[in-house]
Parts: structure tokens; C-alpha cells; sequence
């Protein structure tokens, strides 16, 4: 009788681990799913984090040639007035004491001797702009 007493006990305490078991899995799975999802939501916090840093470093880089360009422009835009100041200089320098109609002629004629500018000499030939003193070719090729 002790024994069937024992047996029924036994067999009633695993009975109830086994309901508990059953009910207690989907908690101790929702738990380790909300563990997942915080250390995952850590996880992405981090890269945020790292992502942003990089994020800084590449827009400095893109800040600096943007810059680089910016005086660049500024300089060949310097260039560009001095041959138009030149260059009108120039057209006001033949357009004077020749009437139109001989220098239309004198432009018509092919004889090299008529055509060739003799330049004077107070101009100076303005700098040639390159565009390497600015950007080299060597940062460009390495992206």
C-alpha cells in the first residue's frame, strides 16, 4: 500500500511537472525571444553608431575637395577675365585708326604678312591654369 501511495504520488508530481512544463514553455520562449530582440536592437545600436563615424569621415573628405573645388572655380574664373580684358584690349587696338571697311579688306586678303599680330611689348602672356595644381589625378584614381 506505501507503495502504491508512493507510485500515485510519483506519478501525480510528474503529472503537474509535466502540465507545468507545458505552460511555463511559450513564457520561457516569449523571455528568450525579448532577450534576442534586446541584444539584436543592441546590436544595431552599435552599428548605428559605427555607420555614423564612417558617415563623417567619407563627408569631411567629400567637404574638402568640394572646397579644393570652390578656389579652383575661383581661380579659373580669375583666368577667364584676364584674356577677356586681353582679348578686348586687343579688338580695341585694331578697331582704331583703320576704317571697317579696309580692315574687312585687309582680313579678306590671305597674303600671311597682313594677318599676323605682331605682339606688343608690354603684354605678358597670362599663366596657363592647370587643373592638377588643384586636384591631382593620383587622389582621384585611388577611389
Amino acid at each position: 500500500m506505501i507503495i502504491g501511495i508512493k507510485r500515485r504520488w510519483y506519478l501525480f508530481l510528474e503529472s503537474a511537472v509535466h502540465h507545468l512544463v507545458l505552460i511555463m514553455l511559450p513564457i520561457l520562449q516569449a523571455a528568450g525571444v525579448e532577450r534576442d530582440i534586446e541584444e539584436m536592437l543592441t546590436w544595431l545600436e552599435e552599428f548605428c553608431g559605427i555607420l555614423e563615424v564612417f558617415q563623417a569621415a567619407a563627408m569631411r573628405t567629400v567637404y574638402s575637395r568640394i572646397d579644393r573645388l570652390e578656389v579652383f572655380v575661383k581661380v579659373a574664373a580669375k583666368a577667364v577675365a584676364g584674356l577677356e580684358t586681353a582679348v578686348m584690349r586687343a579688338e580695341r587696338e585694331l578697331s582704331g585708326p583703320l576704317p571697317r571697311t579696309l580692315r574687312g579688306l585687309l582680313r579678306s586678303i590671305s597674303v600671311p604678312t597682313f594677318r599676323t599680330v605682331r605682339p606688343s611689348t608690354h603684354e605678358i602672356a597670362p599663366p596657363i591654369l592647370c587643373t592638377d595644381d588643384f586636384f591631382p589625378s593620383s587622389e582621384w584614381t585611388q577611389q
